[in-house]
């Protein structure tokens, strides 16, 4: 069995401790803890932080980081990343891709992503070599292929499935799957207790155009036909009334807030503020790297809180604390996992330097971290009581070798 001691580092709420870590779990708490570990990290100033997990992104699609910026929504979408995922996307590309995401979220203190794509057995195969945990998700469409279909690609998933690498269901949208694809999915996640992700409400003109369609909003009509419920997470939900946010607090659904994504494709801000304010639980995720363009949640945390300000013209109407809930306990709840700081807790971990000429003076570490870091100040990942990354490099990958198979599929 495992075990790391981490010595004298700073905790969220200002105080400093040892960390003790044995096997995948906090064994201990305080003050020159003794006993011999394998590991000792010397955690003088550092924060160390619960892993962040991002909730919503597609994995693979870093392989099309850059090939489509400032465009329209359905511009970019249907005229350009269709079509590349047309030519491009195979097992071997998703692998590769998800492969680079997985370093890449390592090093910015990610321990865990959901992931909505094709071939996700490519990308549990990524999270098991890089030491990340994975939710995955094979992407339902509708519109592309028979649901059941797909369910049969998300049994085979299942049986792979193990404590790193687990499986959700993902329909991709109400537009993209009719009535009877949807209610299939949901009741395929009932039935095996699997939790079910959805875009939903993320433009205005899908909202436009569904409700032409069908008279119903999407979070209204999702409600309406039994697909909502505290086992349910809709990505994005930008374009939705109070209404509808009272549906979502009365199923127990939870949200991923997407803020640079929706920033960058001219989407708007999510109700952010409202959502919390009812009492929706509300997560933090990237989207993938061809609407974002990274997958720093570092950085995606101070997106989410100055985008608020703006919004609502309030300094006080979002705070650090909240978004850094939002990155890290709001995501744990929705997706079962006991982590965080405290003995017994599952060990995922971040350790981030506070030695930087941003990060100091350090008054309040937690909203240094927030409102002055970035993913490139961290320097351990710890995932399930292993280091993935130890501050130069991802173990059990050879960086170079991912950075060259991704610049292959473009020569």
């Amino acid at each position: 069995m495992t075990s790391v001691l981490i010595k004298d580092v700073a905790l969220p709420w200002g105080e400093k401790a040892d960390v003790s870590v044995i096997g995948n779990r906090i064994a201990e708490i305080g003050r020159r803890i003794s006993g011999e570990h394998e590991h000792v990290v010397d955690g003088r100033g550092c924060l160390l932080i619960p892993g962040l997990v991002n909730t919503h992104t597609h994995a693979a699609m870093t392989g099309f980081r850059g090939i489509a910026d400032d465009l329209p929504l359905q511009e970019w979408l249907e005229g350009h990343i269709w079509p590349a995922e047309k030519e491009k996307v195979n097992p071997e590309f998703v692998y590769w891709n998800t492969l680079l995401a997985c370093v890449e979220m390592l090093r910015s203190g990610t321990t865990g992503f959901v992931d909505m794509y094709f071939h996700e057995d490519k990308v549990m195969q990524a999270s098991e070599k890089t030491g990340i945990r994975v939710w995955a998700g094979e992407g339902i469409l509708g519109v592309m292929e028979p649901v059941d279909r797909t369910l049969d690609r998300v049994k085979s998933l299942l049986d792979n499935a193990t404590e790193l690498a687990r499986v959700i269901v993902t329909p991709h949208s109400v537009y993209g799957c009719s009535e009877e694809e949807l209610v299939r999915a949901k009741e395929f996640a009932e039935e095996r207790g699997l939790l079910l992700q959805i875009h939903a409400a993320e433009n205005m003109t899908e909202v436009k155009e569904f409700m032409e369609k069908t008279g119903m909003r999407p979070v209204e009509y999702l409600h309406a036909i039994g697909v909502l419920d505290n086992r349910t997470m809709i990505a994005h939900g930008v374009w939705v009334t109070d209404q509808e946010i009272g549906l979502l607090k009365e199923a127990g659904a939870s949200v991923s807030h997407n803020p640079e994504s929706n920033a960058k494709l001219g989407s708007g801000v999510a109700p952010v503020v409202e959502y919390l304010r009812e009492g929706v639980n509300v997560t933090l995720g990237t989207d993938g790297c061809a609407s974002n363009n990274n997958l720093d949640m570092v950085q995606e945390m101070r997106t989410a809180l100055f985008l608020q300000k703006a919004l609502h013209k309030d300094p006080s109407c979002l705070k650090a604390e909240q978004v850094f809930k939002m990155a890290t306990e709001n995501a744990y709840r929705t997706l079962g996992l006991d982590a965080g700081i405290f003995e017994g807790a599952l060990a995922d971990l971040v350790l981030v330097s506070l030695k930087k000429p941003h990060m100091q003076p350090v008054h309040d570490a937690l909203s240094n971290l927030v409102y002055s870091g970035s993913g490139s100040d961290v320097v351990m990942t710890m995932v399930n009581g292993r280091i993935a990354y130890d501050g130069e490099r991802v173990l059990g990958v050879d960086e170079q070798e991912v950075l060259e198979k991704v610049k292959g599929f473009w020569e």
